[in-house]
This record gives C-alpha cells, structure tokens and sequence, in this order.
C-alpha cells in the first residue's frame, strides 16, 4: 500500500494525484518530488508553519549537493502542484522558475555497447545469485532491450496478451500517449517461446513477461539497479558513482547498430530514419535525432560510401 502524505498540505497532494491519475497520467517520477516536499513540512521545525512559500523555500534549498537538473524538476513537479492549489484559491502562491537557478545543460554522451559488450553482460547475468527462473527472466529482459530498444517501463509493462508470436511483434503502450507495435526477428522469438514453454506454462494473459515471482509488475528503478550492477561486475561501470553506462544506453546503442546495419547493406539511410523514428516510438524525427551518434564505426563506414559515390577517378 502506497504510504500517505502526511504534511498539513497531504489532503491537497492526495487531490493533486488523484487528479494526474484521472487524466491518464501513471505520475511515478514526479510523485518523488511531492514526498519529498511533504517528508520535510511534516518535520520538525516546519511541521508548525502554515507559510507555504517559506516552508517551499526551505525545502528546495535545503541541501547544497543536489544537482541542477535535481532542483529545476523538483522545482517543475510542485510548480504543477502549486498551480493545481491555485483552482481553488486564485491567491495561491506559485514558484518562479527562476527559483532552481542557473541551469547549464549537461554534455553527457551515452555509452555505445560493442557486441562483445553484450556478451560479457548476457555471461554475468547468468551468473547472478538469483534463483534460475529470475536468471533467464533478466538474461530474456536484457536480450529484449537490446534487440528492440525499448524503454526499460516499456519493456515491465508488456502482458502476455501484449506479446504475439505468430506475427513476431509486441504490443507496447500507452506509452508517451500512443500505442504501437514493435516487431522483432525471429531469433528473439525463439528465445520467447522457450522461456514462456519453461517458465510460464500457465500464464495469464493480463500477466506481466517480465513479472515477479508473485506476478506483480517489477518497478524500473530496482531493476534498473540490478543491471548496474551487471555492468560493474563487467568492468563497463565504476564500483561507485552514477557515471558510466545505462540501461537507457542499450536504446540508443540499438538505434546506432540500425544505422551501421544499413550503411553495410548498402541502404538509403535518410529515407530509411522514418521508419526508425516510428519503430522507437517517436513522433517525428527530432525525437529520433538524440539517439544518433557520430560513433568511430559509423564514421568510417559513411566515409567510405563518400569516397565511392563523390571520390571516383574520371580518367576512363
């Protein structure tokens, strides 16, 4: 059962979630900041104010090590909720922007798996201390990420009745407010069908694939930190530290290996970007621009299609 709020304000941040949840919204990541907020007002010495902006200002800049992207989406989270207080009171106080400070956008690159990367984490995860039917089921996760480049929610969200072996595709949504299907090769569909024939004789089709043992659907940050771990084990990740790779990196390594593939095979890759775009789950290019990156390998093969088309010698 989720744990109430408890703050003089619990009764307007039920509402304010209740509200999110009526329009569609699963509002996982943003509730972080609303209990955040509340933990604090409900402590000593601020469990006595009534003074929200001077309990809000306390809150925001109550630790000096938070990051900037930190404070500006903690900031953005209760501007909604503040906004939301505002329907009912017109005098409602509500945070500038401004209040998260300078903000300097980050130049974080994702990291690119190489295949043998791949490997060596499918090896580690096999050798997990977990019982073998969570073994197969995270070794099957991985696979599928890498291979489809879903989101890691995407991916926890998939049903049995989501998953269609005959056609090879998944059904994966709502999810950014659309529905789609993701085809996959048949290789991954064999790794399906073994696993569900092993695993899952009996399943239900409103299960969840990549359930827990009690059937309950798995949260994206503990699993998130399972396959952290995975990566240091592999020596791709510091002991210690958020640097290094991420499961969201497996997404963008899809999408670059996509443009690999199609430089080998010859293709027109820019009429070809559309239909990566879609199979990502964007509504447009812009989207799909962010998962495109200028790696070694596909430099030298885009440099090499340069010379052939633009480099020939014209001497007969």
């Amino acid at each position: 059962m989720t744990k109430p709020f408890q703050s003089r304000w619990a009764a307007q941040l039920e509402s304010f979630v209740k509200f999110k949840h009526a329009l569609g919204h699963a509002y996982l990541r943003p509730i972080e900041a609303l209990r955040s907020f509340d933990r604090f007002a409900a402590s000593s010495p601020w469990k006595r104010s009534s003074d929200f902006p001077v309990v809000f200002r306390d809150w925001l800049n109550q630790s000096s090590d938070r990051k900037a992207i930190t404070v500006r989406f903690y900031l953005g989270a209760m501007r909604q909720f503040c906004l939301f207080r505002r329907r009912n009171d017109p005098d409602a106080f509500v945070p500038e922007c401004s209040w998260a400070g300078p903000y300097h956008r980050s130049h974080f690159l994702p990291y690119i798996f190489a295949p043998k990367d791949i490997h060596g984490i499918i090896v580690v995860i096999s050798q997990l201390r977990l019982n073998p039917r969570d073994r197969r089921r995270f070794r099957l996760l991985f696979i599928v990420l890498y291979c489809t480049g879903l989101r890691l929610g995407e991916a926890l969200g998939i049903r049995h009745r989501d998953l269609n072996l005959r056609n090879g595709s998944f059904r994966i949504g709502p999810s950014k407010g659309r529905i789609r299907w993701v085809p996959f090769r048949r290789d991954l569909g064999r790794e399906l069908r073994t696993f569900l024939d092993r695993d899952c004789p009996d399943r239900n089709p409103d299960g969840f694939i990549f359930s827990k043992d009690n059937g309950s659907r798995r949260r994206v940050s503990p699993t998130s930190t399972i396959f952290c771990g995975v990566f240091r084990r592999c020596g791709l990740k510091p002991a210690a530290g958020r640097i290094g790779p991420r499961v969201h990196d497996l997404r963008h390594s899809m999408a670059v290996h996509c443009l690999q593939r199609w430089y080998h095979q010859g293709r027109d890759v820019p009429r070809m970007l559309p239909w990566l775009s879609a199979y990502l789950g964007h509504r447009d290019l812009l989207g799909t621009e962010r998962y495109l990156h200028a790696t070694p390998e596909l430099l030298a093969i885009a440099s090499r299609r340069f010379q052939q088309e633009f480099c020939r010698d014209p001497t007969p």
